[in-house]
């Protein structure tokens, strides 16, 4: 950290980011699963349809049904590529943190060098000190980017396992 260079980031606004994506991924996810649940019911609906009106009648019941399960579909698909995007914002968020967080190490290995080469006991203590407060840092940041990187991981998982069953057995 050069004093005449910018600081990083303060640790509440990492920790209200890292929880506000979360929090973005999570809601996406309710969205997509009630837009899933669209998709399932129009087309559960379809199957059950006994058909026994009159031709013309049949067929715009049908039309009209499928147009509600497009709909939902292309709901879905909006919707995801939101939350795709959010995920795009999380992993540029947790790949500036490991920046910092490697610039932190880098940090401690100057001050771990610099200890060995202090003549003065004072001195060296304080910079034990300032070792140990770049320590906690990137315990900090290391801990956010799991975060971030386990949310990520597991609302992909999520979403993938609703687009497979929007698109299942008579959704393509």
């Amino acid at each position: 950290m050069n004093r005449r260079g910018s600081h990083g980031r303060r640790q509440s606004e990492i920790s209200e980011s890292a929880a506000k994506a979360k929090d973005g991924m999570d809601e996406k996810l309710r969205d997509l699963g009630l837009e899933r649940d669209d998709v399932l019911v129009t087309r559960e609906t379809l199957g059950e349809l006994e058909g026994d009106g009159t031709e013309e009648g049949c067929l715009e019941v049908v039309e009209a049904i499928e147009r509600a399960e497009g709909v939902a579909r292309e709901t879905f698909e909006r919707d995801g590529c939101v939350l795709k995007d959010i995920h795009g914002e999380g992993k540029e968020q947790a790949e500036g943190l490991q920046e910092g967080r490697e610039s932190v190490e880098r940090d401690v290995e100057r001050i771990i060098g610099a200890t060995g080469r202090i003549n003065v006991r004072d001195n060296v203590r304080d910079l034990e000190q300032a070792r140990e407060k770049a320590l906690q840092d990137k315990d900090f940041l290391e801990r956010h980017i799991v975060i971030l990187d386990e949310a990520i991981r597991q609302s992909e998982a999520d979403f993938s396992a609703l687009r497979g069953q929007v698109y299942a057995q008579g959704g393509a």
